[in-house]
């Protein structure tokens, strides 16, 4: 072989481009491990990145992650957090009332300083799957939103061809946004911020992996043996690790233990990647790399450090020969890198968030009980189930408190930390609607949302889910239907609290994490969906808004307006000082899903007017939207038409 790439150099797509872009740098950081001593550094610097997003907050998926995680470091980039041209320049406009869009303003008014990519700055290339929609008889597109909101009658009509394209991006040290934004700048700072898990050495510890061990968590059985070799059983099925004590430090059990689990994730049943090939060989080797690439971003994503594991390195050549020769080799590793990665960091998350609640119900103990004092910070008194539930905001500790009165005081039930990228109103809200799932019966407990993340037809390769399905095999068609979630998480307009939307939907099977639904009544469809809790959707909707939700999403929005006003509510009316001096009232309207205003009589607020709420807007943003609306109308004016109106709360 002579070493060069065997790429067709004519009319290179920018998939093309992209992946050569990639094995190139792949290649870069493998020669930095193939040479002397190479083999001891990380994959990655130790605790130099968190996991890289977008500006929204949207996480990339492993593929992704993994390439611009090394773009960061070969460029020296900070915050691993990226952004389209498009989004840089959206950066400078805001809509108003009508949906115009004009320059973007700060709080007094002022035009604020323009965000763009600095000069000469070039681009990287991420990889996005679209869906194109294509009318079988007249072979005219239609939107992919469109065709979701079809009947399954409906889309029988139509081909669906997904395509892996690419975007370009920019990270933002390549803008001026730090000097033109700078709030927003420390905000994206703080969102970056690793904690590393527990002490170092032989305590360092992980809990959400130790409770998965503990409690046989993982896809199979991991025993943790005094033995001198980590390795995955595929006749067995099971992981099998030296114990923690006998690594050099704790950091060193966890990765080697993430490259294991990586390997079992390619097991027939899971995402059947491993073949039955013998070792040395050019797929087993492949199979190392995919297993040392998601071990060393899973323990960079929890604040862990990945070296190349020792019986690894004897693949370091035949990597560099299938990454210089094959031009497929990088873009299978990486989508094989991807889905690998996505089932451990699902897993894993659903271990810390099972942890987080068993420690967010723990009560502050001390010697006993712990009791809030109202004059340690702003508070709200809140009523549920015919009792007062007290919320503080308490400044010295920077955290909530959540209490109920008892003979003795108020009896603190949890603390949560303050969050500051939310506002006092917000951090009430969220800390109300954990003390309520706390305390609801355990019938209604935990709300379940169906997000749906893949929908098959019948001009989908659907056979193999179909011979399970006709063997009865559903955990096997329920292994099987998770490959297909990509990990881009929750679609508003798809969600729903039940996972039967259409006539002649059946639910197959389920667990805690995912569900598939059959419908056979229009050439057998399979869609699938993952699970979410309420505090999920109630978080998304916090952060992205409902854009086109569903009806069940849109009826989560409306119950966190009406808490967010009640809350509002307890500590002061929410009053309007109108220039004429009249003074009107606001309180939301949960079934029209507006706020109504008017004036205060005996029997309850007599409404004058009504304003629909915009959910994708701040609830300030609402209200001061409706001051401004009644401020232009001539009954509230002064014949001077002095305006000196102002908004008390």
């Amino acid at each position: 072989m002579t070493g060069q790439k065997k790429y067709n150099t004519d009319g290179k797509t920018s998939e093309d481009r992209a992946l050569d872009l990639f094995a190139d740098m792949m290649i870069e950081r493998i020669k930095s491990l193939s040479s002397k001593d190479g083999w001891k550094k990380p994959w990655f610097t130790e605790g130099s990145l968190s996991w890289p997003k977008n500006l929204s907050g949207r996480e990339y998926n492993g593929m992704n992650a993994l390439m611009l995680m090394m773009h960061c470091e070969k460029n020296g980039y900070k915050l691993p957090i990226f952004c389209t041209f498009d989004r840089v320049a959206g950066l400078n406009f805001t809509k108003d009332k009508q949906g115009k869009r004009q320059q973007a303003k700060g709080n007094g008014g002022e035009a604020l300083p323009q965000v763009s990519i600095l000069k000469g700055e070039k681009s990287f290339p991420v990889f996005i799957t679209t869906f194109t929609v294509v009318d079988k008889e007249t072979k005219e597109r239609v939107k992919y939103d469109d065709y979701r909101l079809m009947s399954e009658e409906q889309r029988q009509k139509y081909n669906v061809y997904p395509k892996l394209q690419v975007y370009n991006v920019f990270n933002v040290s390549q803008t001026n946004l730090q000097e033109a934004r700078p709030e927003l700048y420390k905000k994206l700072e703080e969102s970056c911020r690793q904690s590393k898990p527990m002490e170092m050495g032989e305590d360092f510890s992980f809990p959400p992996v130790d409770k998965m061990i503990k409690e046989d968590g993982w896809i199979c059985p991991i025993k943790p043996i005094f033995g001198d070799s980590a390795y995955y059983s595929i006749s067995k099925n099971e992981i099998v690790v030296p114990e923690k004590k006998q690594f050099k430090d704790g950091e060193s059990f966890y990765s080697n233990l993430f490259h294991e689990m990586t390997h079992s994730t390619g097991a027939e049943g899971q995402l059947n990647r491993i073949k039955p090939t013998s070792f040395g060989s050019e797929e087993y080797a492949r199979e190392e790399l995919v297993a040392e690439l998601t071990a060393a971003l899973t323990a960079q994503r929890y604040g862990m450090t990945k070296h190349l594991k020792g019986d690894s390195a004897a693949y370091l050549k035949s990597w560099l020969d299938s990454l210089k020769e094959s031009p497929q080799f990088i873009k299978t590793t990486l989508m094989d890198v991807k889905k690998a990665s996505s089932m451990l960091t699902q897993h894993i998350d659903k271990m810390a968030l099972e942890i987080e609640k068993e420690e967010s119900v723990r009560q502050d103990n001390g010697n006993g009980k712990s009791y809030l004092s109202v004059e340690d910070g702003d508070h709200a008194v809140l009523a549920y189930n015919g009792s007062a539930v007290y919320i503080q905001h308490h400044e010295k500790e920077d955290s909530v408190k959540v209490a109920v009165p008892t003979d003795k005081g108020l009896e603190v039930k949890f603390t949560l930390p303050y969050d500051h990228t939310k506002d006092l109103d917000r951090n009430f809200q969220e800390a109300f609607a954990q003390y309520k799932s706390q305390t609801e019966p355990s019938e209604t407990k935990e709300k379940v949302y169906y997000a749906s993340v893949a929908y098959l037809q019948s001009t989908d390769d659907t056979s193999e889910l179909d011979k399970l399905k006709e063997r009865g095999d559903y955990d096997g068609l329920l292994r099987l239907a998770k490959n297909y979630y990509d990990g881009n998480g929750m679609d508003e307009e798809q969600t729903y609290k039940k996972p039967c939307q259409n006539r002649g939907d059946d639910l197959l099977i389920e667990d805690k994490d995912f569900a598939v639904v059959y419908n056979g009544s229009v050439g057998g469809t399979y869609e699938v969906f993952a699970k979410y809790s309420e505090q999920d959707v109630r978080n998304h909707i916090t952060r992205y808004g409902i854009g086109r939700a569903s009806e069940d999403v849109k009826e989560v929005a409306r119950e966190m307006t009406h808490e967010a006003f009640t809350a509002m509510a307890t500590r002061k009316l929410p009053i309007l000082h109108m220039p004429n001096d009249s003074l009107l009232y606001l309180q939301y309207n949960k079934e029209k899903d507006s706020i109504d205003v008017g004036t205060v009589t005996n029997i309850g607020l007599s409404v004058k007017h009504s304003f629909p709420y915009d959910h994708d807007q701040s609830m300030d943003m609402n209200i001061q939207g409706v001051h401004e609306q009644l401020q232009d109308m001539k009954e509230y004016q002064q014949e001077e038409h002095v305006a000196k109106s102002a908004f008390h709360r």
